[in-house]
């Protein structure tokens, strides 16, 4: 399916998000991912297909990208995409993954590391949407604090008083120390870890040490970040 950019938005955290009308209604899950097509001239070796975690939540109807663009390692794909003017067209194929909410009643416990926040905003603002419980705790680390969607994340832990969010910002790590010391529900929460892939394995790996059980963590891998 052909979606046509209708509008390009610059986000907290150096990130910027594009949305998209499409032809026809595009059906998606909070939290899932879509994967893009943009055919472009001197396409680096991972050439012209790329996977986007669809940051809006469904109620929202638009599909929306958001990414960081300034990266030193940013792709040629991303340079397409940025260089794109309203009207112009990227090819959604499939929309799929299992990075979704379950079960709203169970305590979660959310850590993002970066632009891993992106599913986790769909996935608020889409249980705000439905009137159901945000009993979750969101762990979010990054290099400063200047983070991605900040004023919409404080806004939603405004309204509501059972989701709460902790920063982790640089020198300090998500860790074994860290999570000890933030999280006090280890043997009753599920667990999702969303960021660069070495930071997704790092923190699964404190998980299993801590001994949450492997069908309490979730997981969602951005690859191509870097993370310290």
């Amino acid at each position: 399916m052909k979606l046509r950019l209708k509008a390009k938005q610059p986000e907290e955290g150096g990130a910027v998000s594009f949305f998209w009308d499409a032809p026809e209604p595009v059906s998606w899950k909070a939290g899932q991912y879509g994967v893009y097509k943009l055919p472009h001239p001197s396409a680096d070796d991972r050439k012209d297909r790329r996977l986007f975690t669809v940051s809006a939540a469904p109620f929202e109807q638009s599909p929306r990208i958001t990414t960081r663009l300034t990266s030193p390692k940013s792709s040629s794909f991303k340079s397409a995409l940025d260089h794109l003017k309203i009207g112009d067209e990227i090819e959604l194929g499939s929309v799929g993954g299992d990075f979704v909410m379950e079960n709203p009643e169970t305590h979660h416990v959310f850590i993002a590391g970066g632009i891993g926040i992106t599913p986790y905003r769909a996935i608020l603002k889409q249980l705000e949407h439905d009137r159901q419980s945000l009993n979750i705790h969101l762990i979010y680390a990054n290099r400063d604090a200047d983070v991605v969607f900040k004023t919409e994340l404080e806004d939603l832990a405004a309204r509501h008083l059972e989701f709460n969010i902790d920063y982790v910002l640089e020198p300090q790590r998500v860790d074994e120390g860290t999570i000890k010391e933030l999280t006090t529900e280890l043997d009753r929460s599920m667990f999702w870890i969303s960021g660069p892939e070495p930071m997704v394995e790092a923190v699964e790996k404190v998980l299993k040490k801590l001994n949450v059980p492997l069908g309490h963590i979730k997981t969602d891998y951005f690859p191509g970040y870097d993370w310290p």
